[in-house]
């Protein structure tokens, strides 16, 4: 079953594709064999039939419940397909017509304040498709003359796009509607930074810079150097060498000791 995301995705792309009202039309592109076809079908289409012809090969033909069909029936924007990618009854969808759609659907409501992306909307003769609170995708011959984006009359008109009142709005059963439980996200654990790598080891012969111990105590010097004997990250205990004897003399950070 197509998900609604995905059926409104689909919706769109028609609206983005160069279309044409064209009367039984479910996304068949424009090319000599399908206006030839189209434009001598029904005698309202015959009475399209410069606009058919005059039509691009890369234009797809819908009217306004065959684009809710074609969609449902994998209609994909397909210029070399015979049907821009649908077949006919796929995924074991009928073919329904506007004043029966709503037998298909659930939730069917007069209600507006509610609306989610996906449903269909209904009005005597006519169809369209939520993609938000307050915009549809129909296919109509007037404004536009094809696949369209307008606004909601019945929740409030929009700038820039033609507004259109519905009576009824529903979800109809070949679409799921829905939504994919969040997916719970876990916290990075914290990166633990490793101690930086001392430029001293235990045995390293060293002098002070100055004269402050770890804790910041004054110190006084007595030998020429010193020796590591003790190294924990930047606390260096150095000892002096006194008759062949580590005598500790004091405990210092390793950014105030030198090499020698």
């Amino acid at each position: 079953m197509m998900k609604a995301e995905e059926f409104v995705a689909k919706a769109k792309l028609a609206s983005d594709s160069k279309t044409l009202y064209v009367l039984g039309c479910f996304g068949a592109p424009m090319n000599s064999k399908n206006k030839k076809r189209y434009s001598t079908n029904k005698d309202y289409n015959k009475n399209r039939a410069d606009k058919i012809k005059a039509a691009s090969a890369d234009t797809f033909g819908f009217d306004c419940i065959c684009l809710i069909k074609g969609l449902l029936w994998n209609w994909n924007a397909d210029t070399k397909a015979i049907y821009g990618g649908a077949d006919y009854k796929a995924n074991d969808v009928p073919d329904f017509g506007t004043e029966s759609m709503l037998n298909y659907c659930t939730d069917v409501s007069d209600d507006f304040s509610k609306l989610e992306p996906g449903e269909v909307l209904w009005m005597e003769g006519h169809a369209g498709i939520v993609i938000s609170d307050k915009l549809a995708i129909e296919c109509t011959p007037i404004w536009k003359d094809g696949v369209q984006i307008t606004a909601i009359g019945n929740v409030g008109k929009v700038e820039g796009y033609p507004t259109r009142t519905w009576k009824k709005h529903g979800k109809i059963k070949f679409v799921d509607y829905t939504k994919p439980e969040p997916i719970p996200v876990v916290p990075e654990p914290t990166p633990v930074k490793p101690e930086p790598k001392s430029e001293f080891k235990v045995g390293d012969r060293v002098v002070p810079v100055e004269l402050v111990n770890y804790t910041g105590t004054r110190l006084v010097r007595y030998d020429k150097y010193y020796f590591i004997t003790e190294l924990k990250g930047d606390r260096a205990v150095l000892c002096a060498d006194r008759n062949g004897k580590k005598v500790v003399w004091a405990a210092m950070n390793t950014n105030n000791i030198k090499k020698v």
